[in-house]
């Protein structure tokens, strides 16, 4: 009996289960010492916890997983929960300490493995910071130079390829040209290699290859490549050979010029016009005719690029060895883009185009527009811009709104600014009535966004009521009022989300409000921008009021968000911006900007993908606070803006 009871008691042990946090920093080893400013830190690394050793840090077998991240702070940072069973507990029933191994992995840098002893349950344990080395690396620049016998010659195709690289792969490739009035000059620049060795070096060969010359002497160029290297290759001899085709570029403007008496000769550039060209693709035989049509852009500039055949030789000692040319009629038919306030008169001529350089044609200019000269711009008001207050608590940042608010409320008379745009992240928990409240003592009307931290922090359903009274103003008293607020079944994530998009016009400017803050609660998506394309969501009203703006004279339409419609990391993916620019693009001469936060810097992006200009406002709650002013001008054509940059005393 004594010896079935000695083994039958073990069983009736039962482990316990201990859970602790843990929370540190990855950080670029090759940083200088110097920059702990939080920029050493390293975004997207994979941080993975082990109970045993791992053969590497991409062992499978990890307790749990994680990705760093800006915390607010700084880059790099981790924070996950980590739970672990022990039969015995090194302390007693309520505390264990637990020896684990970190593994930390990123694309850009040799993956580590690091013990940790002791972590400490019912806490949170902050490890030391696990510091990468970089095994990606950047040459500065190479250059060189192709020849012919007869000279430089610009226009020929260069590839670099890099070590493990094999034809007809590439890595880079450039095309020589003249550069500081010295011709048949290539440039390969941030030139990008990784380097497992982490030494910051690796083989690269230069070759030409381009079908219009052969023999290239020498046949590759080979050299190691060295971290920030600049340096200057030998030139490469090449033979030309008459290629199977032929291709040529062809440039041109359309404008409309006239002469006033207050500015003396004028030209204005005309968008949308259709450029018809007219040729031969079997330029021999004079068979298969070929047509092209290209549209002036809001320059008034087009180009398009045309193919041919020839098997014959011309008999025109003027033509390079290997060079071609070819008759193209172009057309400009009469008319313009729809609604435009321009018509071209129509022109048809033949022109001589030429494979070996650019060919620009004569300006088609039209002396006798349908419309009046444009006017003098006069200003109709100014609007302020300013963002990212993050009021919440214990900090100084609703003394920073509050520093601002006496700022536009001391200049608004004297600047002529009539309305205030606050680009999101106004307020949330405990902090957003205070920020409504200081907000409500502003002497002009004022637009509210919401941001991704409204949504993060839990006031995504408090904002619509929260700003009830400003709703209610704008709606009263501005024009052609439009909102969709409220709940809206969130497709993307099957949740019920709340909204908020609105629009206005005033003294003839419709105003977009778009909410375009991240529903999702993971650590790096919750700061980028999403669309929300679904029935209730912010595109679905975008779009119509985009569609509803075809009346508005050009440079009429802004849009306001928090997330800037720009694509990349903080802001949207390249596909969502494609979409935007399929419903934006032929409104682009009506569209003039995106005004935005959320970057907590003063940015100024051009996208052209969707037809407008991205103007970024840094942020109020930190270092300087920044009031972007915007002065609106109209004359008889278009709206017309110049910004300011004031930056308001504070803590002086």
């Amino acid at each position: 009996m004594w010896l079935i009871g000695f083994f039958a008691g073990p069983a009736l042990l039962s482990s316990c289960t201990y859970i602790g946090d843990i929370s540190g920093y990855v950080q670029d080893a090759d940083q200088a010492a110097s920059e702990m400013n939080g920029n050493q830190g390293i975004n997207g690394a994979v941080v993975r916890a082990y109970f045993r050793e791992p053969e590497s840090a991409f062992d499978p077998k990890f307790e749990l997983e994680t990705s760093t991240y800006n915390n607010g702070t700084a880059d790099g940072y981790y924070f996950q929960q980590l739970a672990w069973k022990a039969l015995f507990s090194q302390f007693n029933f309520e505390r264990d300490t637990k020896d684990i191994y970190i593994g930390v992995s990123h694309p850009d840098y040799l993956p580590i493995v690091v013990p940790v002893y002791e972590i400490l349950s019912n806490t949170t344990n902050t490890l030391p910071a696990m510091r990468l080395e970089t095994i990606k690396f950047e040459a500065t620049q190479l250059e060189g130079s192709v020849e012919t016998a007869s000279g430089p010659e610009d226009g020929v195709r260069v590839v670099l390829r890099l070590e493990g690289t094999e034809a007809p792969d590439v890595d880079y490739i450039a095309e020589t040209t003249t550069i500081d009035e010295q011709s048949g000059v290539y440039q390969f620049h941030n030139i990008e290699f990784i380097d497992e060795s982490a030494e910051g070096e690796t083989t690269a060969t230069i070759t030409v290859e381009d079908d219009r010359y052969t023999n290239p002497t020498p046949e590759e160029i080979t050299l190691t490549l060295l971290n920030h290297d600049y340096r200057q290759v030998d030139p490469i001899q090449v033979d030309k050979v008459r290629p199977d085709e032929f291709r040529a570029t062809i440039k041109g403007e359309a404008y409309w010029y006239y002469i006033t008496d207050s500015d003396g000769e004028y030209q204005r550039p005309i968008e949308g016009i259709d450029i018809q060209f007219n040729w031969n693709y079997n330029d021999h035989t004079g068979e298969e005719p070929r047509s092209l049509q290209v549209r002036t852009d809001e320059d008034g500039f087009f180009s398009a690029q045309i193919a041919w055949v020839d098997e014959s030789i011309d008999e025109d000692f003027s033509i390079p060895n290997g060079e071609d040319q070819i008759e193209v009629t172009v057309t400009y038919p009469d008319g313009g883009q729809a609604g435009s306030l321009y018509t071209l008169s129509p022109y048809n001529a033949s022109h001589t185009v030429r494979s070996w350089t650019e060919n620009n044609l004569p300006d088609a200019i039209d002396e006798d527009p349908s419309a009046d000269p444009p006017t003098e711009p006069e200003k109709v008001f100014s609007f302020a811009v300013f963002s990212d207050p993050h009021i919440s608590s214990g900090n100084d940042h609703l003394e920073r709104l509050q520093t601002t608010v006496a700022w536009l409320n001391d200049n608004a008379q004297s600047r002529g600014i009539e309305l205030a745009i606050i680009t999101g992240d106004i307020g949330w928990g405990e902090g957003l009535q205070p920020a409504v409240d200081e907000l409500e003592l502003l002497s002009i009307p004022y637009a509210p966004i919401n941001g991704d931290n409204e949504v993060t922090f839990g006031s995504e359903f408090d904002f619509e009521p929260a700003f009830a009274s400003v709703w209610e103003h704008l709606s009263s008293n501005m024009d052609e009022w439009a909102e969709q607020m409220g709940p809206a079944f969130n497709e993307e994530l099957g949740i019920d989300s709340a909204f908020h998009n609105y629009a206005f016009t005033y003294k003839d400017v419709r105003f977009i409000m778009v909410d375009w803050a991240s529903r999702d609660q993971d650590p790096i998506l919750q700061n980028e921008g999403y669309l929300h394309e679904f029935t209730g969501g912010s595109f679905e009203f975008f779009a119509q009021e985009i569609l509803a703006s075809a009346e508005q004279m050009p440079n009429g339409v802004i849009v306001g968000s928090h997330v800037p419609l720009a694509a990349g990391p903080g802001a949207f993916a390249a596909d969502e911006i494609a979409i935007v620019g399929g419903v934006t693009q032929a409104y682009g001469d009506l569209l003039y900007a995106n005004f935005a936060g959320h970057f907590h810097a003063n940015g100024d992006i051009p996208m052209d993908p969707i037809g407008m200009h991205i103007y970024v406002t840094d942020a109020v709650w930190n270092d300087d606070v920044t009031v972007r002013v915007v002065d609106v001008f109209k004359n008889n054509i278009e709206f017309s803006y110049e910004h300011e940059l004031v930056t308001v005393p504070y803590g002086e």
